[in-house]
């Protein structure tokens, strides 16, 4: 018996593409996630699919997938995972936009270089409390912020967390 079950996975392009039209007429703000190689369906068969689509945002997990990414797409690319210690000068040198989780990804992030806040509304994983946000609030007073969040009860309008946003 073998260990582990022929399998094949077939990417159907255009539906992909009509998928993020679709999004796209749905929302104000629409970017693509492509972390993980695109969920492995490889970023050099979806990023140029998904920029044909109109796509002009990119957000990956971690630095060095926004450095694969940048290969296939001038587009901007934020990065999921924060913004590590001594990295900025990386950011900035490959045009690439940290997602600040925490007081400490904004302390270490310098002015000039664009980046996104992470806020988060019930998913407990990563991102600024409400209160974070208050507190550092002066600070994004000055600079031009992006703000983000995941939604964990998107759909119930009654939840707390919705109510936030």
């Amino acid at each position: 018996m073998p260990l582990h079950a022929p399998c094949r996975l077939i990417v159907d392009i255009k539906s992909l593409q009509d998928n993020y039209r679709l999004l796209v007429q749905k929302s104000s703000s629409t970017a693509a996630v492509v972390k993980t190689n695109a969920y492995g369906l490889g970023v050099d068969v979806v990023v140029p699919a998904l920029e044909q689509a109109g796509a002009n945002f990119f957000y990956v997990a971690q630095f060095d997938e926004a450095l694969t990414l940048r290969q296939y797409t001038q587009k901007p690319i934020a990065v999921l995972g924060g913004l590590a210690h001594g990295s900025a000068t990386d950011y900035q040198h490959h045009k690439i936009i940290p997602v600040l989780n925490s007081a400490v990804d904004i302390e270490r992030c310098p002015a000039t270089l664009p980046s996104i806040w992470h806020i988060d509304t019930g998913m407990n994983r990563l991102g600024l409390s409400p209160s974070d946000v208050a507190t550092l609030a002066s600070r994004a007073a000055s600079l031009p912020i992006l703000m983000m969040t995941h939604f964990a009860s998107s759909n119930d309008i009654n939840n707390h967390f919705s109510q936030l946003c």
